[in-house]
């Protein structure tokens, strides 16, 4: 390798060897990655405080276990929606934000928009790919535009009018079970629970028309829609 030579930095002559070079070039390469990732997520830390939060539980942990599978945290999911009426802020760790939309005009607005201007979260695309690959849920852009366009006739709605008794059917056995008397549910986090629960089963069963592509946002709001604070 020959030498470098940089006399107007007043350095004298050495020897650059192939393996300080690579390292060079790589921590070169790593530093631009680093001042890029920065810079995009100061940006959007930026256009976030627009949005309200909560408080967090710290600077590390975020929002994370605030809410609870439970009763009592499907109370405080309905508490946050009812005081952040359009929508708040939510972190999962100290460097990924989640924007929970509350308000029905707003949600409408994002559920009706094209796939160019409303892409789907690229985090939890790229952890379903594998297992289900890129069919109609995953797909983006002119792909998901093209199988959508496909698809709809097959589930206009005057074709899912004929199925409209089985759902009733099914949504009354779901219903009425855990009523009669003596009756025991399934809880989420395992053994038994009685009819004090049923909220958690009214508020699914509330939900099951909806597409698993909605967002949080609409849950929620769909959430403080069905049960009352």
């Amino acid at each position: 390798m020959s030498l470098l030579s940089l006399p107007w930095l007043g350095l004298r002559p050495v020897a650059m060897s192939p393996w300080l070079l690579l390292l060079l070039v790589v921590g070169s390469w790593l530093l631009a990655r680093i001042l890029a990732w920065t810079y995009a997520f100061y940006n959007n830390c930026r256009r976030l405080q627009c949005f309200p939060q909560p408080p967090k539980r710290n600077w590390f942990w975020g929002h994370l276990g605030l809410i609870t599978p439970t009763e009592e945290g499907l109370k405080d999911s309905t508490q946050m929606s009812a005081t952040y009426s359009q929508g708040f802020t939510v972190w999962l760790g100290p460097i990924i934000p989640f924007i929970v939309l509350c308000h029905p005009d707003t949600i409408r607005s994002i559920t009706n928009a094209s796939a160019a201007i409303a892409p789907k979260d690229n985090l939890f695309i790229r952890f379903l790919k594998p297992w289900l690959g890129e069919g109609i849920l995953l797909s983006g852009g002119d792909k998901w535009s093209r199988h959508r366009r496909m698809l709809t006739p097959a589930f206009h709605f005057n074709i899912l009018k004929s199925y409209i008794t089985i759902f009733n059917k099914s949504a009354n056995i779901m219903l009425v079970s855990p009523l009669k008397s003596g009756s025991q549910m399934e809880s989420w986090g395992g053994g038994t629970m009685d009819t004090s629960g049923l909220e958690f089963w009214l508020f699914w069963v509330a939900l099951g028309h909806c597409s698993s592509s909605l967002s949080l946002g609409f849950l929620i709001c769909k959430m403080g829609m069905i049960i009352p604070t």
